[in-house]
């Protein structure tokens, strides 16, 4: 059993011998393309994700400040000096949850100085001590 192929002919040779340069150039070229469209999409895409996670920290930062200067706003109103001078827990409670809503907040919670919860202003908050607060440490 014959396992070789057919020698070639001068002809068959001679268009081996035109292409064989000209495939390996081919390739090398597409490489070369592939190389630089992948590093170009890879490059473009993390300064894509830079640039949104640029405007998700603004974004976070404006609405930090938005809940920071309402949270002031309640906490120096007279509103809440008078309701708690006066021992009106549950009329400030009823304060605290329209605020909570009218503003957007997921929750809110007065604390005295040491961290003991004075009033909370959700539904279905449980009552509780400064511990159903894990991040009030870092504040404190």
């Amino acid at each position: 059993m014959n396992l070789r192929p057919p020698p070639l002919s001068i002809r068959g040779k001679m268009t081996l011998a035109a292409f064989a340069p000209l495939v390996f150039t081919l390739a090398l070229v597409w490489l070369a393309a592939f190389y630089l469209i992948d590093a170009w999409v890879v490059g473009e895409s993390q300064k894509q994700v830079r640039q949104d996670l640029q405007a998700a920290r603004e974004v976070l930062r404006l609405e930090e400040e938005r809940v920071g200067a309402a949270v002031r706003f309640l906490s120096r109103g007279p509103a809440l000096r008078q309701a708690l001078a006066g021992g009106r827990s549950a009329s400030m409670a009823e304060e605290m949850i329209s605020f909570r809503r009218r503003e957007g907040l997921d929750l809110l919670t007065l604390t005295d100085r040491q961290g003991n919860i004075v009033l909370r202003g959700g539904e279905g908050m449980p009552d509780g001590e400064r511990g159903s607060i894990p991040f009030l440490d870092q504040l404190l």
